[in-house]
């Protein structure tokens, strides 16, 4: 269970309002995926700020660090562990809406 907050009150670290995560599957000689997340108020289970997408689909949640832990939307999901994270400045943010 999510407890919610707000992503500007956390004193203990800095919060970016989006990031981009990508995607690469091992062996794969397609283009790595690269996915905008935004912040949600929710608080992930250790503790950290959760990122999701537009769709709903794709959960994150990202320590201050830049260490993003996947969180399944579904039983049925196995997401993919990202091979890149990082925080987006809000000028990036406002090219990718």
């Amino acid at each position: 269970m999510s407890t919610t907050h707000s992503p500007y009150e956390s004193s203990d670290e800095t919060t970016s309002r989006a990031i981009e995560i990508t995607f690469a599957p091992a062996g794969s000689r397609n283009p790595p995926d690269v996915v905008v997340l935004h912040c949600t108020p929710d608080l992930g289970p250790g503790g950290h700020s959760v990122y999701c997408d537009a769709t709903g689909i794709i959960r994150a949640e990202v320590s201050a660090s830049g260490e993003a832990r996947m969180l399944p939307t579904s039983a049925q999901q196995q997401p993919a562990r990202p091979v890149r994270c990082r925080f987006l400045e809000p000028e990036a943010e406002s090219d990718e809406q």
